[in-house]
């Protein structure tokens, strides 16, 4: 007579009552959130409509957006000459007069 292996000796595990599930379809679910990525906050339509007015001070996020480049290469061409300069508003708070940024865009794009 051979020696029952581990999974003979296994307690059978009873299934759970019916009543102990929760019903999954029956919680409710969080509504979608639009997500931008790690550390970025999503561009608003409003922010994208003031985007239209030359004077405009356009935050980062906005600005990454119609540029379709990352801030740490818009940072080194700013620094470069090679993009508008921002406007410092505080330590922390970097603004971009949306009519340099449409010209800077329409330049790139005649070359």
């Amino acid at each position: 007579m051979s020696t029952p292996s581990a999974i003979e000796r296994a307690r059978p595990v009873a299934p759970t009552p019916t009543s102990a599930r929760v019903a999954t379809d029956k919680v409710p679910q969080p509504e979608p959130v639009e997500k931008a990525g790690a550390g970025r906050t999503a561009v608003t339509p409003e922010q994208i409509a003031a985007a239209q007015d030359d004077d405009a001070l356009l935050p980062w996020p906005v600005v990454v957006a119609m540029c379709a480049l990352s801030r740490s290469t818009l940072t080194r061409m700013s620094r470069e000459g090679g993009f508008p300069p921002g406007i410092r508003l505080g330590p922390r708070c970097t603004r971009f007069k949306a009519g340099a940024i449409r010209r800077w865009l329409n330049d790139q794009a005649a070359r």
